[in-house]
């Protein structure tokens, strides 16, 4: 099964029980959110929210931009059926597409939070977004260090990285780079998370439907790790970047 296909799948069966858990997912869509109202003030923009999942950006954003035409972006059909019934007292349009794929018209505001970390090209993915605003990217994404813990279990060794989340620096310089650039704002920010023990973990990523893994393990290490049953302190390392163009 290709790596696209694995995170459709998991995200369709998670469309059910991620509000339950995806608290960091939410704090960060809130804060994203006021950073976006301090820098761009509109009274009725267009917004795209790429990779949108239950739509927790559009959720914070109707706060401050009720008239707004909203455009919901997901590669999973279950994600946006959630959506349609969360918003059916407002006007949207759903995208059922892969952010790459995403094409057409152009928007004031593009937003993604905790999605571009699943793009196999990130540096390409960012520069699709940023070509389909007008007037601002907004985005956050998980950043290498993110759940380093768990990945030395399942790697003692450290012969491979797992998660293999981008670097800041290279991320920064993505942002750096883009054409017509007046400002680029950005902030990190580490979120902890406490679990009595790895198996709850696990059940933690599936609820989310982040299980998708495009390097494989030695199971052997799973199983060890499962039976110690030790707690387990993991973070969160998230980047934030709003764009403006000229």
């Amino acid at each position: 099964m290709l790596f696209l296909d694995k995170i459709t799948k998991n995200f369709d069966q998670a469309s059910s029980s991620y509000d339950r858990v995806a608290i960091v997912q939410k704090k960060a869509a809130q804060f994203l959110t006021n950073q976006i109202h301090q820098k761009n003030l509109w009274h009725k923009p267009t917004v795209l929210d790429v990779g949108t999942g239950t739509g927790y950006m559009p959720e914070f954003l109707l706060s401050f931009y009720p008239n707004a035409d909203y455009y919901f972006n997901d590669i999973s059909l279950g994600m946006l059926l959630v959506c349609q019934k969360k918003f059916a007292q407002h006007k949207i349009h759903m995208i059922h597409t892969d952010m790459d794929a995403i094409k057409g018209c152009t928007y004031d505001l593009v937003t993604s939070n905790f999605s571009l970390q699943w793009s196999s090209h990130i540096h390409q993915t960012i520069n699709h977004l940023y070509s389909l605003t007008r007037g601002t990217l907004a985005f956050s994404l998980l950043l290498e260090g993110t759940f380093q813990e768990w990945d030395y279990l399942l790697d003692p060794n450290g012969q491979d990285e797992l998660l293999n989340y981008p670097s800041f620096d290279y991320i920064q310089k993505i942002c750096h780079d883009q054409k017509n650039l007046e400002s680029f704002d950005y902030w990190m920010i580490d979120y902890p998370l406490y679990f009595e023990n790895p198996l709850i973990f696990i059940r933690y990523l599936k609820s989310l439907g982040a299980t998708a893994s495009r390097k494989s393990f030695d199971l052997y290490h799973l199983k060890n790790c499962i039976k110690r049953n030790e707690p387990l302190k993991l973070c969160y390392k998230v980047f934030f970047a709003i764009l403006k163009k000229t």
